[in-house]
């Protein structure tokens, strides 16, 4: 996410940014913090790779207004913290907090208790919203997993540092770097690097990804030569479907079936 960027894309309808640190890469905050304090509009951080991650000394999570974490997968593998599957939502404002717990906390005791704002300490156990909380045991699974974080982080960031150096001198390879206030460790969506055909005799990405393969380095391609060229290229966004009428693109049929037509059945 381009920080500047941001700023022309304001409107009056805007009611939050969420910027997404991909690969563990910590975006621009300072300059998204001082919109969104500009405009009255919240920071929402997508952390689901930067458990672990830094801006200017401080912890992600402890940046934005809300960080959203993802407890996805198993370690090795997984996200940097993984429990199977799950959600950890931090926030420093209490107004985001009593929220949240109105909306994702369905039919959990003593909830109520949390709120300190009048209208929400007038519902019950009964409020209308979601049971989101993650199993007991993708916590557990999690708690072991956080423990390990700091030594994995210690690891990765020595290999990474490793790698790049070893790619200064040759030619076509240039490592993704991060902002200079940014710790990342790329512990989850690898260390990306950037290639210059160019550079290669005008070799295609595809084909130098495998010759890499061939050599036994463990590399996958991202953009085209991986095979999904970009998000912005699917169907949903090229051909598009009526989105905020009665119409949901491929999925109308079960729409309607789940919907006016299952009723009037019964």
């Amino acid at each position: 996410m381009d920080p500047e960027d941001v700023k022309r894309r304001i409107t009056p309808r805007t009611r939050a940014i969420i910027p997404i640190h991909m690969g563990g890469r910590v975006c621009g905050m300072d300059v998204l913090m001082d919109v969104g304090e500009r405009y009255g509009v919240a920071i929402v951080e997508d952390a689901a790779h930067a458990a672990g991650c830094e801006w200017g000394g401080k912890k992600i999570g402890n940046v934005g207004d809300i960080a959203c974490f993802s407890l996805q997968g198993v370690n090795p593998g997984g996200k940097p913290v993984a429990g199977g599957e799950g959600g950890i939502l931090c926030t420093n404002n209490r107004e985001f907090y009593e929220r949240a717990l109105a909306f994702s906390q369905l039919h959990r005791p003593g909830v109520t208790r949390e709120f300190t704002n009048p209208v929400y300490r007038g519902l019950d156990a009964e409020v209308l919203g979601f049971k989101l909380r993650p199993h007991p045991l993708a916590i557990a699974v999690a708690l072991v997993s956080l423990k390990t974080l700091p030594y994995r982080m210690e690891r990765a960031i020595e290999n990474r540092e490793k790698l790049f150096n070893g790619l200064k001198n040759i030619p076509g390879f240039e490592p993704v770097h991060s902002y200079p206030k940014a710790r990342w460790h790329g512990l989850y969506g690898g260390w990306q690097i950037m290639i210059h055909p160019e550079e290669l005799g005008g070799l295609s990405p595809e084909k130098i990804k495998a010759a890499l393969q061939a050599e036994g380095v463990p590399v996958r391609g991202h953009g085209w030569a991986s095979g999904h060229p970009g998000e912005h290229l699917r169907t949903i966004f090229t051909k598009g479907f009526d989105l905020w009428g009665r119409g949901r693109g491929p999925l109308d049929p079960l729409h309607e079936f789940m919907g006016f037509t299952a009723f009037q059945a019964l």
